[in-house]
């Protein structure tokens, strides 16, 4: 199924990372925070954040996106600056206060289990630029031509569990109101325009938005968890389905779409401030 805009597919290489990650947990002190974000991958995935966007936006210059080297090369600085891996681990960081010792300490001994080792190691696999492009090709195909039924159910059991399409699509809307309303905000010969009436606009397309995003995570469920048996996946979902696990995935979760809303509404920002001196520089 092709997507019908660039920020879809801009979004979906950002989000594919972490849509399909819950068992990447993190610990409630600092320390063993950084800890986690080492041992189970997501230091690592955040590290490729920029070049994901970058090379989204490389692919977008070869369809409609019109730009010059000149300006593929600021808004690659752009990018790293903005999306910076350590400006978004240690805003993550930062709300993981509130996780009791319980809760971490089931979330830690499952994380070290064979099933939960495993599982992190096929995550890493299927985070690389070549896996993305293979998951991007089983997201053009019918689901139901992916498996058998009974996997697919599990695997729709498993996106439940996690919320993974639920928080990609409120991911890609707070990002989307959060570089319009930056771009709105820094031209002053602009409309006003409120936030709300950019949120209602942007939130007018979440269902639509949604059957595309369930469509990628389930492709990419089907790519990253294809070594995993029906039982291991079952355990999966149980481990998740646990009421303070949930709690914990949905801080999480929650952090890290505050921290790329910042990020967007910092990379919006930027790249009108750069069109604004380049218009000035040369007289346009």
């Amino acid at each position: 199924m092709k997507t019908t805009t660039s920020a879809i597919k801009t979004y979906s290489m950002l989000i594919s990372f972490l849509v399909l990650a819950p068992c990447q947990i993190l610990a409630a002190t600092q320390d063993l925070a950084r800890e986690f974000f080492i041992q189970s991958g997501l230091q690592n995935e955040i590290g490729q954040l920029p070049n994901h966007i970058k090379t989204s936006f490389a692919e977008g210059r070869k369809g409609p996106i019109r730009m010059s080297d000149d300006d593929f090369r600021g808004l690659e600085r752009i990018i790293d600056t903005a999306f910076a891996p350590e400006k978004i681990q240690s805003a993550v960081v930062r709300r993981i206060t509130a996780v009791d010792e319980v809760t971490l300490n089931n979330a830690l001994n499952w994380l070290n289990t064979p099933l939960g080792k495993k599982i992190v190691e096929i995550e890493m696999a299927a985070s690389t630029p070549e896996a993305y492009k293979e998951q991007d090709i089983l997201a053009e195909q019918q689901i139901n031509s992916l498996g058998t039924k009974e996997r697919l159910n599990l695997l729709l059991k498993l996106d439940e569990a996690a919320q993974s399409t639920d928080f990609a699509v409120d991911m890609q809307l707070n990002m989307q109101i959060a570089m319009v309303s930056a771009l709105y905000s820094s031209m002053p010969d602009t409309p006003e325009v409120s936030i709300d009436q950019i949120a209602e606009e942007a939130r007018a397309s979440r269902f639509k938005l949604k059957a595309i995003m369930s469509q990628r995570v389930i492709a990419g469920s089907f790519y990253t968890y294809k070594t995993l048996t029906d039982l291991e996946i079952q355990q999966y979902i149980n481990f998740l389905n646990q009421n303070s696990i949930q709690q914990f995935y949905t801080i999480v979760m929650t952090a890290l779409n505050d921290a790329f809303v910042v990020s967007s509404k910092e990379m919006a920002e930027a790249i009108f401030s750069r069109t604004k001196e380049q218009q000035e520089k040369f007289g346009n």
